[in-house]
């Protein structure tokens, strides 16, 4: 990455322009080990398959993100939702699997024409009702999409990222009694990304407390550990100066606390709250060490058969210890995000839907690069299969 010797440079950049065509190969490996996950599962079951393909158009104010240039644009948004599992009282195990992809092509914007998002995951587990219960999880990503990295990146803002990635987590689960749940797991990660973005790996156990109270309400705790190494990234002194011949990694420490109730005679209002808290650390000055305190909330209600309505709420805040927001080090950066998304569906027909989207993001800062703004609006149709 940058800060390197130029000769090391280009032979990262010619590395990482390789890693998304390995990505493919290693995502074909990992789709295999989903499908023996899968096929792990009894023959004997029955089996449960679908999907629904979205088509809409919309626009957004601000494709690329931008803190003073933003540029607006219509938008056309396919979506395609597959899932298979299944799910029976007598046999021995459980398997299911997902795949999400998202087309958008933006139709007069000059400074992205398209983004592209898919995601797959493939999960098998032994029967719920026996105390001890083991599983496996796999996951692969794709992306081609404009983020905010300015967080944990030097000297970058807003990209337009591309690359891909691949996950597997097995777990450990013990019911104690009819209410109370203990989890143990563990994830390995892998992302492989195009310059200005590094590839890294991402390792870490998790141990999770899941408490039922009654039918209506559960809540749940989980801690997590990651450790995050950059494969070419270096390391940043306190006063913003790139260190030649290091390797960047973090340590990641999160908590999270999360509370569903079902509410309703027929259970149509479902509400999920959650609180995390990150701390971040380098391996070098602490130049990227920060606390994120993180707050979501989701309320989704089902009057009937034909009507949906969901609000999504997301508020997060970065405090650096002591990282400046200016050259001249008056104080120490802060940054804080909020993001809102609220959609309606209606059935029109029995495999037919029509739906409408509002979507908006908000990036604070006493780092005036950090700040922007961003609404978008969709409206279209839904074919279920």
């Amino acid at each position: 990455m940058k800060g390197g010797e130029p000769n090391d440079k280009r032979v990262g950049s010619a590395r990482r322009r390789r890693g998304p065509r390995r990505g493919i190969w290693i995502g074909v490996f990992a789709a295999a080990c989903a499908a023996v996950l899968l096929t792990a599962a009894e023959p004997s079951g029955s089996w449960d398959l679908g999907g629904e393909g979205r088509f809409g158009m919309g626009y957004r104010d601000n494709v690329a993100l931008s803190a003073a240039a933003a540029e607006g644009s219509a938008l056309w948004r396919s979506e395609l939702e597959l899932y298979a599992f299944r799910l029976a009282p007598g046999p021995s195990s459980s398997a299911n699997a997902m795949l999400y992809g998202e087309d958008t092509r933006y139709l007069s914007a000059e400074s992205a024409d398209k983004e592209q998002f898919f995601f797959g995951q493939a999960e098998w587990q032994t029967a719920a009702e026996r105390p001890w219960r083991f599983g496996a999880s796999g996951e692969l990503l794709y992306l081609d999409q404009t983020l905010d990295a300015s967080a944990s990146e030097y000297d970058l803002r807003r990209v337009h990222a591309r690359g891909v990635g691949a996950a597997l987590t097995p777990q450990i689960a013990r019911r104690l009694g009819q209410d109370w749940r203990l989890t143990a797991r563990f994830r390995a990660s892998r992302q492989w990304y195009r310059e200005p973005l590094d590839d890294y790996w991402e390792l870490g156990p998790a141990l999770g407390v899941e408490w039922t109270l009654n039918s209506r309400n559960t809540l749940s705790l989980e801690c997590r550990l990651r450790r995050r190494s950059y494969d070419t990234r270096n390391r940043v002194s306190r006063e913003g100066f790139l260190v030649p011949g290091t390797s960047l990694a973090y340590a990641r420490p999160e908590a999270e606390l999360s509370w569903r109730r079902r509410m309703g005679r027929r259970r149509q209002w479902d509400l999920r709250l959650a609180c995390r808290f990150e701390r971040n650390e380098d391996n070098g000055s602490g130049y990227f060490n920060y606390n994120r305190f993180l707050g979501r909330a989701r309320l989704r209600w089902r009057p009937d058969a034909k009507w949906e309505c969901s609000l999504r709420l997301s508020a997060g805040h970065y405090d650096y210890d002591w990282q400046p927001a200016r050259f001249d080090a008056s104080e120490p950066r802060w940054k804080a995000d909020v993001s809102i998304e609220a959609e309606v569906r209606r059935r029109i027909a029995r495999r037919v839907s029509a739906y409408a989207r509002f979507v908006h993001e908000q990036s604070f800062s006493n780092q005036p690069l950090d700040e922007y703004t961003m609404n978008e609006a969709t409206a279209g149709v839904g074919f279920e299969f």
